[in-house]
């Protein structure tokens, strides 16, 4: 549970669009590091979408960075 607050605490300061319902998806994976074959995701639906981040460079100039996803898994 404290993963989904800290995943809706990112997304807010991200200026995301949280989304209301938590969905995961298990994405089968055929590594040897991981004997179950498969991991739990936010594949499709994201805890956030579509935000972004304002960052000043080096040399003073501000920019914006869009940021597509915050997504949980395990």
């Amino acid at each position: 549970m404290q993963a989904v607050r800290y995943g809706i605490m990112l997304s807010t300061a991200l200026h995301m669009k949280v989304d209301r319902t938590l969905y995961f998806d298990r994405k089968n994976y055929f590594y040897p590091d991981l004997p179950k074959g498969y991991q739990i995701t936010q594949q499709d639906r994201p805890i956030g979408s579509h935000g972004y981040l304002d960052v000043t460079l080096d040399d003073g100039t501000p920019m914006r960075v869009d940021i597509q996803r915050a997504h949980l898994e395990e």
